[in-house]
């Protein structure tokens, strides 16, 4: 999977932009300010959709714009695939088109284009709270796993309805979402612990192939059951 040419206007400071890539990779240098991160994050941004900084897509408008659209052109084997993203200020609508073909929902696009992102703040993942490691965790999953990502959606969902009743001081209410925040939890639980026992190992021996003085492990503390 390689990107062979990315497009954009009124993203961030890049305004207008159309850049083939050389098949052998690129390097881009400039001074501070000039776009370099802006870049990086427009080529990751059709992994997610979103932006890999954790900004919303309200604040990579251009200053002026009143949206935000974005190509990238990635090849797989033998075959080119285009996608799209386009975004609107005015009533924060976004639209994802693969192929010229737009999706009903955002979701069904994520994991055509895959890209890994190394950034200052990913020693996060180390040093911050557990919700960094779970965010980790659900974006890596949610990409591979097409299911996973309904599980959690599901989950969430059944959440904030449970906890909006508990606010409402409507105690019955609440549990009756106790069923779907078992079983969608469960599955997400499961499939975290999953992935941990599967990678773990690797983690432990790309940790010590770089020298660490101690053994480093990787695990997930939850209980499917």
């Amino acid at each position: 999977m390689r990107a062979v040419r990315i497009e954009a206007s009124g993203f961030r400071n890049l305004a207008r932009l159309d850049l083939a890539l050389p098949p052998g990779g690129a390097v881009f240098l400039g001074q501070n300010g000039h776009g370099k991160t802006n870049l990086l994050e427009l080529i990751y941004y059709p992994v997610l959709y979103r932006s890999v900084r954790g900004a919303r897509d309200a604040d990579l408008v251009q200053f002026g714009e009143p949206g935000f659209h974005v190509g990238l052109d990635f090849e797989r084997g033998d075959r080119v695939t285009r996608l799209e993203a386009g975004y609107l200020a005015a009533g924060r609508r976004k639209r994802v088109v693969t192929d010229g073909v737009e999706a009903e929902r955002v979701s069904q696009s994520l994991g055509d284009w895959l890209a890994v992102a190394f950034l200052p703040a990913d020693v996060t993942l180390v040093s911050g709270g557990a919700g960094e490691r779970r965010q980790f965790l659900d974006r890596t999953l949610a990409l591979a796993n097409p299911g996973y990502l309904r599980c959690l959606r599901q989950y969430r969902g059944a959440l904030e309805q449970r906890n909006a009743a508990l606010r409402r001081a409507e105690p019955d209410t609440a549990s009756a979402f106790d069923p779907a925040l078992a079983r969608f939890g469960s599955a997400v639980v499961a499939a975290r612990l999953a992935w941990c026992e599967r990678f773990g190992p690797v983690w432990s021996a790309a940790c010590a192939a770089l020298g660490e003085a101690i053994p480093v492990t990787l695990q997930y503390r939850g209980k499917p059951e």
